[in-house]
C-alpha cells in the first residue's frame, strides 16, 4: 500500500542527537553519524545501520529515536548520501564491493561487535559481512530483505553488454524546481510518507546555483545503471550458511526481494539461527512508523 500521500509526521519516542563523523576507507570517505544520548545504557548495544539502495543513513533516524536506550550508528554506502562517489575505473557498484566496504569501515572504527540493521539492500549486506568478518558482527536485524538480487549464470553477457551500452551514454541526475518536489518525487517512488521522504532528502539534497538552479540529489547517477554483475542463488545459500551469529528478520510484506516462495524459503532455511516475523506496512515501515518496529528490536536484543 503505497503511502506518498500522506503527510503524517514519523512517530518516535523521543529525540537523538548526533554528531556528523567521516572515515576513509580505502581512499573513500564515508560519511555517517554517531548517536549523542544520556539516555544510553551502560549495557546497551551498539547498533549500526544499513540502509537500502538510493537512500542513506538518515533511513536509521527514527529508529534510533524509538529505541533511545542503545547507541548507534549509520553510514552512507559509497554513492550514496554524503559519501564518496566511485569515480575511476568502472565506477561499477556491486553487493561484494559494497560488503567488503563496510567490513573494512567496522575494522577502521574499531570497539566492540556491533549489531548490524540492515534495510533492504542494506540488509543483504548484513548477512554477507556476518559472514565475511564474524569477528564484527554480534547480531543481525533484518528489516524487509535477507539476500540481494541474484541472476543464473547465464545473464553475466547480457548484463555486462548492457552496462557498457550505459556507460556510452551518461546520465545526470533530475533536476527541481524546489526541494519540496524532490521530496514528492522520492515518496511517489519509494512508497513511504513524505515526511520519511523529506529526511532521506536533506541529508541528499544538492542545490544547484547555475542559470537553471534548483536542487537535486548528492547520489551518484550510476547507482542506477544496471549491475554488470549479480550473485547466483548458490552464491548467496553458501554466504548465509556461513553467518554465525543470531538473525531477526522482520517482514514488511517485500523481503522476499522479488523471489518465488520456494527460493525465499530455500535461502532462509540456510541461515543457521534465524527468528522471522511478519509486520506488513510498507517498505519503509521502520521510518514510517518505528514504533511499530522498535518493540521487535528490542525484545530480540534483550535475548542475545
Amino acid at each position: 500500500m503505497s503511502r506518498s500521500g500522506e503527510e503524517k509526521p514519523i512517530q518516535t519516542r523521543g529525540e537523538v542527537n548526533t554528531n556528523e563523523i567521516e572515515v576513509t576507507v580505502s581512499g573513500l570517505r564515508l560519511a555517517g553519524w554517531r548517536q549523542v544520548s544520556e539516555q544510553v545504557d551502560k549495557e546497551a548495544k551498539l547498533l549500526f545501520g544499513l540502509h537500502g539502495w538510493l537512500d542513506n543513513a538518515a533511513s536509521f533516524v527514527p529508529l534510533a529515536k524509538s529505541l533511545p536506550s542503545h547507541s548507534w550508528e549509520a553510514f552512507d554506502l559509497s554513492g550514496h548520501g554524503r559519501s564518496d562517489h566511485k569515480t575511476r575505473g568502472a565506477a561499477e557498484y556491486t553487493v561484494v564491493d559494497w560488503a567488503l566496504e563496510v567490513c573494512l569501515l567496522l575494522e577502521s572504527l574499531g570497539g566492540p561487535k556491533r549489531v548490524l540493521v540492515g534495510h533492504s539492500l542494506g540488509a543483504g549486506l548484513a548477512g554477507m559481512v556476518a559472514a565475511f568478518a564474524p569477528e564484527r558482527v554480534e547480531a543481525l536485524v533484518c528489516l524487509d530483505g535477507l539476500s540481494p538480487l541474484s541472476d543464473p549464470p547465464s545473464t553475466l553477457v547480457d548484463r555486462a553488454r548492457t552496462f557498457l551500452a550505459e556507460a556510452r551514454a551518461p546520465r545526470t541526475n533530475r533536476l527541481f524546481r524546489t526541494f519540496e518536489s524532490l521530496v514528492a518525487q522520492r515518496a511517489a517512488n519509494g512508497d513511504m510518507t513524505l515526511a520519511s521522504a523529506q529526511l532521506l532528502m536533506e541529508r541528499a539534497r544538492l542545490d544547484v546555483h547555475t542559470p537553471e538552479s534548483g536542487v537535486t540529489i548528492r547520489s551518484d547517477v550510476n547507482l542506477k545503471r544496471t549491475s554488470s554483475l549479480r550473485l547466483t542463488d548458490e552464491h548467496l545459500t553458501s554466504v548465509l550458511s556461513r553467518v554465525e551469529c543470531p538473525t531477526l528478520l522482520i517482514d514488511f510484506g517485500g523481503a522476499h526481494f522479488r523471489r518465488s516462495a520456494e527460493a525465499h524459503e530455500r535461502l532462509l532455511s540456510s541461515l543457521p539461527n534465524a527468528r522471522v516475523v511478519s509486520l506488513p506496512g510498507g517498505h519503509h515501515l521502520h521510518m514510517d512508523a518505528p514504533l511499530q518496529v522498535a518493540p521487535l528490536v528490542e525484545a530480540f536484543l534483550a535475548g542475545l
